[in-house]
């Protein structure tokens, strides 16, 4: 007898309807916030089963995937082939 397949946690999250990206999940009740960016989706734990708070952690977390870091930004493209030939 094989056993049942758990749900993946992507599976028990709802949708928070009338605030975007926001979903609770079913079993745990902690919120978590999901977006689609570049084409690919981001998933992140707000680490609460406050509403409120997760309201907020969301706007952060949401604030914070706009940023682009620093060092990453003022990388020459020379550097980054030193990288890469490093690693290669």
């Amino acid at each position: 007898m094989k056993a049942a397949k758990r749900p993946s946690t992507r599976q028990l999250l709802v949708k928070i309807p009338s605030f975007p990206s926001l979903y609770r999940h079913k079993d745990s009740g902690i919120y978590y916030g999901i977006k689609k960016l570049r084409g690919k989706e981001k998933d992140h734990s707000l680490d609460t089963s406050d509403r409120k708070k997760a309201e907020r952690n969301l706007k952060d977390w949401l604030k914070s995937l706009d940023k682009v870091d620093a060092e990453a930004q003022k990388t020459t493209f020379d550097q980054l082939l030193q990288k890469f030939e490093k690693r290669a």
